[in-house]
């Protein structure tokens, strides 16, 4: 029995060494430094680490040591087979030291140059070395080695549960800082950022060119512009967050229409690598399975970088935003936010559930707007015929239908409702900031109708003379509705010019459009797509901009002009730069620039974990609209 209860402490401190050492290693390969509430991603992973290897080497362990005890009984003169468990348990130790040395090197340097909190950084690879050391230990049998492993895989797992312990301090928080005084200088700099997702100034030329865009055609002529080069790929969150924040994805972490999310914390878990050799792949999946970490929609909190409005609340600046992607749930500003969560993933007729709470900044705004909110089901065939040829009854079916992919007939409803939520709301915010501040804040407003006409219907559009094969009725049907969404948001971008006064105006796009070529499974598909990365749009008019055109503006260069134009600190740390030919000359003159090295981390923020109803509604929208799978 005494041998019974030796093996098995060993057998225990061996798993509960190893589940140390793994979990260590994870954090190490992700630098997954304690900022999360009300939990860490690296304590839960402790825990799960300890809890799967514990009770997976344990049992293993356990049932070698059965096994050669019942073979002793049987063959009693087989004296070797005594020596089977302490074989096995020093194969097993040496094995995941061997693994972990050979496969996991990089893991192994990322413990030692960690970030963050003092405690975080010198206790961790104190902790790997102690729970290593006790993996040693317990292959030994002898009475020394029986206290010291006791010891090193108790302060080793100690050391790593308060290296893991969440530190409040390392979430930058966010700051609102009161309004400044508005003087003569700061008038000049006031803006506006128009974002028409997908425009396109092969589309925009031709339209200019038939009378229209009178809007467009009037601020192209007195300001910069040109192409607006893009990432690759071009996924719409990845691209406006860029955009905003002027970081890459990898950088500022909204890297695509969903995240992972782990249950029980808030924060933004990236999960990039994992260990390898040791088996903690099975543990993921475990947890996968378990629904424990799971896919969700992008969010505010999964942006590790500040944004522009984080930045002008900073520094006292006014400003708003209006469906800018991935500002759900909606943050402080000095001003307002009005998220992207709050158009068709809301329906009116649902009321106020829970699932729908931080939808604007501050949260009574959410309540104002909640008549200017138009849901698809409520655009009728008045609005409609603009865009469609199609009878009352036609437009009745359409809206009726279920979502099919990228289909106009499924789609318009979606787009139109998008479009006039997002020109009320806009106006609205106008308003409110006007009487908020004595002036309307800043605004940074996107409208997305462009590219969703782009993707279902260009095929069909008078603006092309590749139809791809469509037939003739849907050309004749569905062939004015690109060309009538740039119309609606030009008129959009007039009314909201209108209602804002004068002011520096920048307008942007994340891509263009081109017809491309795909193959999958050798059959090759014609598309008019932005898979190769197709330039954006880029126009700047107002008191501090040059007209004329310019090249090789890209979506990192925005963020530097904006703040440059803002009287903002410009970070060293932007891979863009500030193409100062687009500015008057008077205007960089009296405008110095100042740096700082950067401009720090975004907090986690609050958003939700894994497996919320808002997220599952979410979801379900970005699979009918084809963004996922």
């Amino acid at each position: 029995m005494s041998d019974f209860r030796s093996f098995a402490e060993r057998a225990l401190l061996l798993s509960l060494a190893i589940g140390t050492v793994a979990a260590i290693l994870f954090v190490g390969l992700n630098d997954l430094q304690p900022v999360e509430t009300p939990k860490s991603f690296a304590l839960a992973f402790l825990e799960w680490s300890l809890l799967f290897y514990g009770v997976v080497l344990s049992l293993l362990l356990l049932a070698v040591w059965a096994g050669a005890r019942g073979a002793t009984r049987v063959a009693p003169r087989a004296g070797l087979l005594g020596r089977v468990p302490d074989a096995a348990l020093a194969l097993g130790a040496a094995a995941f030291l061997v693994a972990c040395a050979l496969q996991n090197r990089k893991a192994l340097a990322g413990v030692f140059e960690l970030g963050g909190p003092a405690r975080f950084r010198w206790l961790t690879p104190v902790a790997l070395a102690m729970a290593a050391a006790a993996i040693v230990l317990c292959v030994f049998t002898w009475r020394r080695a029986r206290t010291a492993r006791r010891v090193l895989a108790g302060l080793a797992l100690a050391s790593a549960v308060i290296a893991f312990l969440p530190d409040g301090k390392m979430a930058r928080a966010v700051s609102v800082a009161p309004p400044r005084r508005v003087g003569p200088r700061d008038a000049a700099a006031r803006l506006l950022v128009f974002g028409i997702d997908g425009a396109d100034w092969k589309l925009i030329d031709q339209l200019i060119a038939r009378g229209d865009l009178a809007n467009l055609a009037a601020l192209r002529r007195r300001g910069a512009w040109g192409d607006l080069e893009t990432l690759f790929p071009t996924r719409s969150p990845a691209v406006w967050t860029t955009i905003a924040t002027g970081q890459p994805p990898d950088r500022h972490g909204v890297e695509h229409f969903t995240s992972l999310r782990v249950a029980g914390i808030q924060g933004v878990f990236r999960h990039r690598q994992r260990p390898r050799g040791i088996a903690f792949g099975w543990l993921n999946r475990i947890l996968e399975q378990r629904g424990l970490i799971v896919d969700g929609p992008i969010t505010s909190s999964t942006r590790r970088e500040p944004a522009l409005w984080n930045l002008a609340s900073e520094a006292g600046s006014p400003i708003a935003v209006v469906d800018w992607w991935a500002t759900w749930p909606a943050e402080p500003v000095l001003g307002a936010v009005v998220s992207d969560r709050v158009n068709f993933w809301r329906q009116a007729e649902r009321g106020h559930p829970p699932e729908d709470a931080d939808l604007t900044y501050p949260t009574n705004l959410q309540e104002e707007i909640r008549g200017l909110i138009v849901p698809p089901e409520a655009v009728t065939i008045d609005q409609a015929r603009p865009f469609l040829d199609v009878t009352t009854a036609e437009f009745a079916s359409m809206k009726a239908g279920p979502f099919h992919g990228k289909t106009v007939e499924s789609e318009f409803k979606y787009l139109y409702s998008m479009y006039e939520t997002d020109r009320r709301v806009a106006l609205h915010v106008i308003e409110r900031t006007r009487q908020q501040f004595g002036a309307p804040a800043d605004l940074m407003v996107l409208l997305r109708t462009v590219d969703l006409a782009c993707h279902s219907a260009l095929q069909f559009s008078e603006l092309v003379t590749d139809h791809l094969g469509a037939p003739e009725p849907d050309v004749k049907r569905f062939g004015r509705v690109v060309s009538e969404s740039y119309r609606a948001v030009d008129r959009a971008l007039g009314e909201i010019m209108a209602a804002f006064g004068e002011a520096n105006v920048v307008v942007v796009s994340d891509h263009g459009f081109a017809l491309e070529t795909t193959g999958v499974g050798g059959e090759e598909t014609r598309l008019y797509h932005h898979m190769l990365k197709p330039p954006g749009v880029f126009l700047a008019a107002g008191p501090a901009f040059r007209p004329g055109h310019f090249e090789g503006i890209s979506v990192y260069d925005i963020l530097p002009m904006l703040v440059v134009l803002k009287r903002l600190p410009l970070a060293d740390n932007l891979p863009g730069h500030v193409h100062e030919e687009v500015f008057e000359p008077t205007f960089l003159a009296a405008t110095p620039i100042r740096r700082v090295a950067d401009y720090g981390r975004h907090g986690a923020g609050s958003g939700p974990g894994a497996g919320s109803a808002a997220d599952e509604e979410a979801l379900e929208r970005l699979r009918a609209l084809g963004y996922i799978k």
